[in-house]
Order: C-alpha cells, then structure tokens, then sequence
C-alpha cells in the first residue's frame, strides 16, 4: 500500500519528549523545525513505482527538511536520513539526537509477500524509532493489516491479534468479516489466484510520495494482484471504482461481492493537504466503510488522523477514546497516557 502506505502506507501523537519539542526554537532546534515531519513512515505501497509498490518500505513524510530520501526496504536507511536531518537543524538539542541515533538500530525491514505476522514486526519496529524521537504511530496493526495473509490466516490473525490489540469491535469484524468473506469469495464465483486482501482501498498522508502530493492524503491500490496500474487520487471514488472495475472483471460468478462494492463507492471521500485532525479521521474512516462493504476491516480513520495530527488535547482526547475503545487497553493507555499526558 501505501501502505503502501503504504502505505501502508503514515503519523503524529507526540509522546514524553513532545513537550519540550513544541518549544523547540528556544530548546536547541532551528526555527521552523518540526519533528512531526521526522516521522519514519512505512507500509505496503508506501512507493507505488513498480515493483516496489507490492513491498512493504520506508520512506519519509516529503514534509519540511525531510525530503530527498528514497524508499529503502532496509528501514535503517530513512532512519539514518531522518537522523541526519535532525543533527544538522537541533545542533543545541544533543538529547534529541542521542536519542534519535541511539534508535535507528531499533528499525528493521519491509519486504515483498510479508504474512500478518511479519508485517506486523516490521511495523512495530518503526513505531519503535519514532517513539523513541517523542513519535507515536501505530504501523504494527496498519502494516499487519495492508498485507494479510489470505482468508483463513487473515481471520485468524486479524480476528485474534487485532482483536487483542483493537478491542472487541475488530474482532468480531475481522474474524468475521476477513474470515468469512475472504475465506469463502476466492472460491464461490472468482477466478483463481484473485485474493480480496488485494482489493483494499489504502489512504494516508504520503500514500503518494512524489513532490507535492507526498503532503497530502490520497487514496491509492495496494499494488498486488491484479490491482495495479491505477494512480493515486485526491477523490477517493476514483481509486474506489477502480477497485470494482477490477473485482467485476474477476468475480464474475458473484454478484452479490461485486453490487456490494458498486454501492459503497459512494462511502469513499476526500483527501486532502492541510486536513485537520478531524478532517483526516473522517477521510480515513470513509475508506474503511468501502473496505468494510468487500468484507476487509480497516483502521485507516485512527491512522490517517495519527498521521496528520493535531496538538496535544485534540489527539489526547482521540487517540486515549478511540484508540482506547477500538483499540483496546495498549493503545489506550499509551495514546491516552502518552499523548493526553505529554502534548
């Protein structure tokens, strides 16, 4: 994805060290500085050029001084870019870059065909990097979630380990959902080798990671499949009824998938540049109701407004109640603690 994404494809609740961060000009940082932008993105589709867009890599966010860095499936790579930026503008904040170098060991590396497992690692050593650079993101359930694993495994995995980590509400849906759908639609009116994880409708700020467009929230395809060839769009519905146009052609023995998808189309929204915290949710959770209408359960709505963030009350108050509720009691307390505490 982009997810990948890709990203997988991508960001900011700032955790112990934001505080200090936000008054950075006077703490040892250039002004105009902003460690939002240092985030270590990752995700299935985080480049979507070719090949790469079916592997999982890290890129950087293309916002501030963070530019300039290639996709890399060894995440050190960006982590060291990222390192680099932060010694040449915080020259008065050592703590920071200690702190930021001492990390980059902390990140590991994507790759092509990862199971819900790997994935899930790779995502979680990311997470790892940026919170220890005052960063909290949550690419192990997002990175997990993008590559799944096929029907069974993903209503297993997706069932049980989100279900740990998201709460009740994703593991019912997820078990059921993915396990249902995905363990039964290959097999009742599809061709063979078409995998409905496939089909998912990936958004996130830098889905796109090209100039401009790497700053804005964008709808992009996974990359795998037969679910390549289509570019990445501000208008969701585009990408959404590239997705259908792809699952039609596929599944022409189920019919009940395809009407499923035409009519959710319209469930798909904006992105966006400059989307607020809000914003960004209501855009996120608009690609999961889609996902959710082919049977694929997506987080996209706490994702893309952690991407983009929004001060220290607002994703306090988001990231602790929903990411409690959804997410269960981890993210609950680490986002609620963390970033309702810290901001």
């Amino acid at each position: 994805m982009k997810f990948a994404s890709v990203a997988a494809l991508f960001l900011f609740a700032q955790s112990a060290i934001a505080g200090p961060l936000a008054r950075r000009q006077t703490n040892g940082c250039n002004a105009g500085f902003n460690i939002n932008d240092a985030q270590l993105v990752v995700g299935l589709g985080a480049d979507p050029n070719g090949e790469r867009a079916q592997e999982v890599r890290a890129v950087v966010t293309g916002r501030g001084v963070f530019k300039g860095q290639g996709s890399a499936l060894n995440f050190q790579l960006v982590a060291n870019f990222i390192c680099d930026r932060i010694n040449e503008q915080c020259k008065g904040n050592t703590a920071l870059v200690s702190a930021c170098r001492g990390a980059v060991s902390l990140a590991g590396r994507g790759g092509k065909g990862l199971n819900a497992n790997t994935g899930r690692a790779a995502g979680a050593s990311a997470d790892a990097f940026n919170k220890a650079i005052g960063l909290n993101t949550n690419f192990a359930n997002t990175v997990a979630n993008q590559v799944g694993n096929g029907g069974g495994n993903n209503g297993g995995n997706n069932g049980g380990n989100n279900g740990g980590n998201n709460g009740g509400n994703n593991n019912g849906n997820n078990g059921g959902n993915n396990g249902g759908n995905n363990g039964g639609v290959n097999a009742n009116g599809c061709n063979a080798g078409f995998n409905l994880n496939d089909a998912q409708l990936v958004v996130g700020l830098g889905a796109d990671p090209n100039g401009e467009r790497a700053q804005e929230v964008r709808a992009v395809v996974t990359g795998r499949g037969v679910f390549t060839g289509q570019g990445s769009a501000l208008n969701f519905q585009l990408v959404a009824n590239f997705i259908c146009d792809r699952i039609n052609e596929q599944c022409k023995g189920n019919t009940a998938l395809v009407s499923a998808c035409r009519g959710a189309v319209s469930l798909a929204g904006r992105g966006g540049k400059g989307l607020s915290n809000a914003q960004a949710r209501t855009a996120g959770a608009s690609a999961d109701a889609f996902n959710k209408a082919i049977g694929l359960n997506t987080n996209f709505a706490n994702t893309v407004a952690n991407q983009v963030g929004n001060g220290g009350g607002n994703n306090g108050g988001n990231n602790g109640g929903n990411n409690g509720g959804n997410n269960g009691g981890n993210n609950g307390g680490n986002n609620g603690g963390n970033n309702g505490g810290v901001n």
